[in-house]
Parts: C-alpha cells; structure tokens; sequence
C-alpha cells in the first residue's frame, strides 16, 4: 500500500503528468475555439452542446488531434517509467523489497489511473466550456446532425436522457485512456525505450485501425465499428453496439495483462 500511494504522489508530480494536462488543454481551446468562432457566425447556432461535445463528435481541429494522438497523450504521464526503471536497473531496488507481483500490479494499476485522469480532464473541460454558451436541449431524432442510430450504443438514451448518454460516454472513453496507457506500458517492456515504446503503441493502433477496414462486420446492412480509434467517440462513421466497444476493451485489456505477466515471469532481476 505504501508503494502504491508513492508511485500515485509520484504520478501527480510528474512533468511529463502536468504536460500532457497542459497539452490536453490545448487541444480543448482548440475546439471550443472554433465552436465558438462559428457560434458567432450563426453556424451550428441551435446545435445542443451534446452533439457538439469531444466525446460524441468527430469534425473539429480540437477533436481530430484528440482523437489522433489520444494514445501518446494518455501514455506520456507514467506508461514509460516501466521501461525507463528497467533500463537504469532502479526496478532492482524496489523488486527486492516489495516483489515482482506487486511491483508489476502497482505499474498497470497507476499506469490506467494516469490516462484515466488525463481523459476525464480533457473530456469534462470541453463539455464544461462549450456548456458556457451552447444550449443545452434535447437533441432532436429528426435533426440529421449525428449519424447515432437504434443499433449505437445507448442511443436512445441521447435524445431521451443525453446527460446520462454523455456520463456514460465519458466514463467508456476514460476507460480507453486507462487500456491504452496500459498498452503503452506493455510495448515499453519489449522495447526498452520510452520515446520509441510511445511511437510503437500509436503506430499499431493505427495499424489496427487500418487492419478493421479489411474484414467489416455487419449489422442489418450497416457495418459495425471495430477501430480502436474509431471507438472513441459517441458518432463513430459505423454502428458502435455494446458487444463493439466493451470486446475490444476486454481483449485489448486481456492481451496487456497476459504480456505483463509472462515477461514478469521471464524477468530476472538477480
């Protein structure tokens, strides 16, 4: 318990923890930003700012670089300490007063908290500051400004009950930032190297995201989202059914966790 409360006092004080904040804000002036510069121009005049947040749509500068570099900015905080600690032999120290098991366990587990948090911030800030001026009514079914439809997940809840659509949201894309930083750290064990273990993770979601196109899945003649990336927001260009998004996460999260734990089994540190 001790460890683990060091290494999350450790993971608030990081610089790299506080840039990636100041980074994340960034790109949320960004996108409010432009929101803003076609409020004032009667563009999107009416458009709640349920269907204008971060984590539904996908059209603004904000939201595209958010999306794009969303691996590296939710894996910078802590994912790489692992393999930067492994590197400069300092894991040594710690492995041989707490163990293996509880020195990998407290990584992943203070590695998902890092995105989360990094997540959670980004994504309450924009909603918050596009709150300031848009309305917030219900969305309209027959507005034709968001493409969710019967078969997306939780979409009648927003046009019925957005607020409890957007939560849910937020709470499934938080989750995506903890899986991914926990994938960072698990590149980072084979490659060694923070800043190549940051451009092997973003490279292979890409990868994966390219590799779904090839083999679609279809639902009543519309096909089904299987990209990682296209899985980070509410109006994904294809139907993003339950089964989608928490399947992805659960094999992603288990294919992490079994790595972890057979190169922690394979790791000498004597």
């Amino acid at each position: 318990m001790n460890y683990l409360r060091l290494e999350y006092k450790r993971m608030l004080k990081c610089r790299t923890f506080i840039l990636s904040l100041i980074f994340s804000a960034a790109i949320v002036l960004l996108d409010v930003g432009q929101d803003y510069s076609f409020y004032m121009q009667g563009i999107d005049h009416h458009t709640p700012v349920f269907e204008k947040w971060i984590g539904v749509r996908y059209i603004s500068y904000g939201s595209v670089v958010w999306n794009f570099l969303f691996v590296i900015l939710v894996s910078v905080p802590f994912s790489c300490t692992l393999c930067s600690e492994i590197k400069n032999h300092y894991d040594l120290h710690v492995i041989s007063k707490i163990g293996k098991k509880k020195y990998f366990s407290v990584k992943v587990f203070i590695s998902f908290i890092s995105g989360f948090l990094i997540s959670i911030f980004t994504l309450v800030l924009d909603f918050l500051l596009l709150a300031l001026y848009n309305k917030a009514s219900y969305p309209e079914v027959d507005s034709m400004s968001v493409a969710i439809g019967q078969n997306d997940f939780l979409s009648v809840y927003f046009y019925s009950h957005p607020y409890i659509y957007c939560t849910a949201w937020l709470l499934i894309i938080c989750i995506w930032a903890g899986i991914f930083s926990v994938f960072t750290l698990t590149v980072g064990l084979f490659v060694r190297k923070a800043s190549i273990a940051l451009i092997v993770a973003q490279i292979l979601v890409i990868f994966q995201d390219i590799l779904s196109r090839f083999n679609p899945v279809f639902i009543n003649g519309s096909s089904v989202e299987l990209s990682w990336m296209g899985l980070l927001y509410g109006d994904s260009l294809a139907l993003n059914p339950w089964f989608t998004i928490f399947g992805n996460q659960l094999a992603l999260l288990l294919f992490c966790m079994i790595a972890i734990c057979w190169k922690g089994k394979r790791y000498s540190y004597v």
